[in-house]
């Protein structure tokens, strides 16, 4: 927990990663506690399917990473290897049934989520899109113009970086060195004949980490690889965890004394959970405390007191207060190509069903153009608010959804312009 919080206090924004990584730690809670019961009620299981289809509702790569790592742990652990059954010798029949039954009932949870997000007719990408998107994201995106490699390591050793640049780097292989070592511990244990229920849970936050790490491979940016750490963290404080316990048996040959050596376990143990903790301290000063004091200010806006930066703060009070006097309170506005803050700070709702305009057919195609433009026309929508920004290298909005934009400028004027957003109104 205080490493959670040491390192999350440095990164306080919110993403749907974050909340599709809570619940993938969630899943994998009740996926131990359906380990733990003597009756290993497929109930657990079920709920786990739920949680990791509302993870994927929060960022689809991230759910199926963790089915995909829920899946894989099922199939190893019910390998009699690695000692779940007690039993070290493989019966086909018992370890298909248990497969079944498992992944049946993981499947059923997820279904749960799917039919209900079907039954909120939100769901407009092709099934043949879906797949390509997110069971073979990192396939996939690797072709297309969002792709950033993953960083090599051999300018650091020539001199090429910075200190840092190098730092930075180095923050990328902090998890691929965690997942070594970890699988390095997996196989001596094996090797050493050391099966055990621990091993268990082990191997279930392995495959957790390795398989939710996997969403840095297609975009390899700082905050993608940030997201990413959750699993490693856990891992690294259990393999801490291990190497407590051999450094005690080592000083074990210099210290006879039994009192002495528990007193020097808990000195160090106390020095290294004080460095964490003034550490998640520092983090919570850094972004609450100093940023309060000159970074930020409370936004003056009757739906929202949030804490941001003062440049945002006047932006957003300015366009939700100038929507609010030009509108009535049951008036529609669309905002492209995003702004979900918008219509929530100026209490009018979004007639379309998108909130994101992104590029690539799957979210901005000509279809979803010529939708937005039949409930502009259906719906004499007065208002559109139209931020003139890059998106994704160099891209503007008006570059991949031309149908839509000229449509906007040739039916709405410009009647105000705050900043980047521009307030543009019906001719008629």
């Amino acid at each position: 927990i205080l490493v959670y919080i040491s390192w999350v206090t440095y990164w306080m924004s919110s993403y749907p990663n974050w909340y599709a990584m809570f619940l993938g730690f969630l899943s994998l809670l009740f996926y131990s506690f359906y380990l733990e019961k003597e009756d290993h009620s497929l109930w657990w299981i079920f709920g786990v399917g739920i949680l990791v289809g509302t993870s994927a509702v929060f960022k689809q790569n991230i759910g199926a990473f963790i089915m995909m790592a829920l899946i894989t742990f099922s199939i190893v652990s019910n390998l009699s290897i690695v000692g779940r059954n007690d039993l070290f010798r493989f019966k086909p029949s018992t370890f298909f049934r248990n497969i079944f039954k498992e992944i049946f009932a993981l499947s059923i949870g997820v279904l749960v989520i799917v039919l209900f997000v079907l039954g909120l007719s939100s769901f407009y990408m092709p099934l043949s899109l879906l797949v390509s998107r997110v069971f073979f994201v990192a396939i996939k995106s690797t072709t297309t113009s969002l792709a950033i490699p993953f960083p090599s390591l051999l300018p650091l050793f020539s001199g090429g970086f910075g200190v840092r640049d190098s730092l930075i780097k180095i923050v990328f292989y902090i998890p691929v060195f965690v997942y070594g070592i970890s699988l390095t511990v997996v196989v001596l244990k094996l090797f050493r004949n050391k099966q055990s229920k621990e091993l268990i849970y082990f191997l279930l936050f392995l495959f957790f980490g390795i398989f939710t790490f996997l969403q840095v491979y297609p975009r390899s940016t700082l905050d993608y690889v940030i997201f990413s750490y959750a699993g490693a963290e856990l891992l690294g404080c259990y393999l801490f965890y291990l190497f407590y316990l051999s450094l005690g048996d080592f000083l074990k040959r210099f210290i006879q004394n039994p009192v002495v050596l528990e007193r020097i376990k808990s000195v160090g143990l106390s020095i290294f959970l004080s460095l964490i903790l003034c550490f998640a301290l520092l983090g919570i000063y850094k972004n609450i405390v100093v940023k309060k004091r000159g970074g930020v200010r409370a936004m003056n806006i009757p739906r929202s007191r949030l804490l941001v930066n003062p440049g945002i703060a006047g932006l957003m009070e300015g366009i939700s207060g100038y929507i609010r006097a030009k509108t009535d309170p049951n008036e529609k506005i669309v905002v492209l190509p995003y702004g979900a803050m918008i219509y929530f700070l100026s209490e009018r709702s979004n007639p379309t069903r998108f909130i994101f305009m992104f590029e690539g057919n799957w979210s901005a195609g000509e279809k979803v153009q010529k939708e937005v433009i039949n409930v502009l026309d259906k719906e004499k929508i007065r208002y559109v608010i139209f931020q003139d920004i890059i998106l994704f290298d160099g891209v503007y909005l008006r570059d991949y959804a031309r149908i839509l934009t000229d449509y906007i400028f040739s039916n709405y004027h410009q009647e105000e312009r705050m900043s980047d957003y521009i307030i543009l109104r019906r001719n008629n």
